[in-house]
This record gives C-alpha cells, sequence and structure tokens, in this order.
C-alpha cells in the first residue's frame, strides 16, 4: 500500500499541472506551492501537520472537501511534495517579532524539534504578567455600543506557516514567497506581505511613513488563554505601564516596548 500510495504522489507531482516539466529549485518549489495554494479554500483545521504516518491525513488536503487545514498544514504538505522529489525542503513557522533581528529569532522549525514547542517574544506586563506576542489578522466590532466603548474582537494568529526551499519561503495558503531582498530576509518580507494582506491599518500606516499607529495592529500583547482557548489581550498604553509597574514596584527593563509595536522594518 504505502509504495503504491508512493507511485501515485509521485506521477501527481511529475504531472504537468503540478511541477512537470520544471528543471531547476525555484520553479518545481514555486509550481508546488501554487498547485498546493489551490486547495487551500476552507482555513477549518481537521489534521495538523505533527501527526506521524505516512502523511495520509496531509496529503488528503489535495482532494478538498474532506479534510481541511491552516498554513502550517499546507506548509508541511509542500514540505513532504518536495522532499519526495529529493529536494532539501523544511516548514517553518514564522512569529511576530518587535525587532528585525526578533523575526529571525523567533522563526521556529515546528515538527522538526525534539519538543515541537513554539517559541513566541515575551514581555512582562505591569497588569497581566508575562504576555506573548501574536499577530492579528483584522479584528470585528459586532455592534454600535462596542465601537464606541472601543471593543474588539480580534482575529489572533500564531504566526505564518512557510515552506524553505532554496532560501525562500513558500507561505501556505496564502500566495507569498519570501526572498531576501532590499536588506530583508525572506522571514522579514513574508511578515510585510502578511501585513499587507491583513492588517487594516496598512494604508494609513504606510501614508506615515510607518511611524504613526493607532489600535488596528497587526501584531499584539496577549495573555495566556482562558479554558475555552480565548486569548486575553492587552490594550494598555505605554503610560498606563509605567504608571501600574511603578505602583506595584515592577521594574520594567529596557526591552519593554508599547503594547502595540510597530511592525518590523
Amino acid at each position: 500500500m504505502s509504495n503504491h500510495l508512493t507511485y501515485d504522489r509521485l506521477r501527481l507531482l511529475t504531472d504537468t499541472k503540478v511541477a512537470g516539466g520544471k528543471a531547476d529549485l525555484d520553479s518545481i518549489a514555486s509550481a508546488i506551492h501554487k498547485y498546493v495554494n489551490q486547495h487551500a479554500l476552507n482555513m477549518l483545521t481537521n489534521v495538523t501537520y505533527s501527526q506521524g504516518g505516512d502523511g495520509g491525513q496531509l496529503w488528503g488536503l489535495l482532494p478538498g472537501g474532506r479534510t481541511k487545514g491552516q498554513c502550517a498544514e499546507f506548509s508541511y504538505l509542500m514540505e513532504m511534495m518536495n522532499r519526495l522529489l529529493g529536494i532539501p525542503a523544511l516548514q517553518k513557522h514564522i512569529r511576530a517579532a518587535s525587532t528585525v533581528q526578533g523575526i529571525e529569532k523567533q522563526l521556529s522549525y515546528e515538527g522538526h524539534t525534539q519538543s515541537g514547542d513554539a517559541r513566541f517574544e515575551t514581555r512582562s506586563c505591569a497588569h497581566h504578567g508575562k504576555e506573548h506576542l501574536m499577530m492579528t489578522f483584522g479584528y470585528t466590532r459586532t455592534s454600535e455600543a462596542q465601537k464606541a466603548e472601543g471593543w474588539y474582537r480580534y482575529a489572533i494568529n500564531e504566526g505564518e506557516g512557510t515552506c524553505e526551499v532554496n532560501g525562500k519561503l513558500y507561505a501556505g495558503a496564502l500566495d507569498t514567497v519570501g526572498e531576501t531582498s532590499g536588506g530583508r530576509t525572506p522571514a522579514h518580507n513574508i511578515l510585510l506581505a502578511c501585513e499587507k494582506n491583513y492588517a487594516p491599518n496598512y494604508a494609513r500606516s504606510k501614508a506615515t511613513g510607518f511611524t504613526k499607529f493607532d489600535r488596528d495592529r497587526f501584531m499584539i500583547w496577549v495573555t495566556a488563554t482562558d479554558s475555552q482557548g480565548n486569548y486575553g489581550v492587552c490594550e494598555i498604553d505605554e503610560a498606563d505601564q509605567i504608571k501600574a509597574a511603578k505602583a506595584k514596584g515592577i521594574v520594567l527593563g529596557t526591552s519593554q516596548t508599547p503594547p502595540f509595536p510597530p511592525v518590523p522594518r
């Protein structure tokens, strides 16, 4: 059965509708990326990329309608498809970071580490204690009262799943390729691409030369999840953070950043 599945998968990959006829790493990786993302229509997760076996659950993402996944699952599938062709590939998950250097530091090799733990940039909040930095793909305010009170329900994402091939990062479920350019790393360019696609304040931020931001942030500090898996969001501004820290006798280090850091550039 395993040999039969391998044959069928190789036949799929070498078909002209996927990567057949491509002769270099970038062309093959790009073709696989486009093919996989054609099937990324429903972002509800039924499988996880940490599932073992022959990866059958992840390969099941391709028929569509039977198995569903998110960027992590699609990027891990890309890794398996490239490896089946003998191409070195590795699934990586990009985390939000408040500094350019932090992007590379927070880059996880998930599914390939002994613990499988995700790494997040953390800080000590005077109000909530330990928090970590995550992405927010927009927000909703469902009533006029909530809008008047500044109430938000954030769509929080733990990061962007990608597959690295030949020094480039191919985003899962997002038609974006991160590569070294403009003095930025592939991971940095992926974050900028995600921001442009999802951050509500992108146009406004661009108009100010990315120097002024409001609370429609692309990245946000969150507290631990509750029993239902909901995130607590820090919306305390810097002045109140400092005031609360002094009242509690907490010394905020020089690395302490405002609750809503700008996207690193």
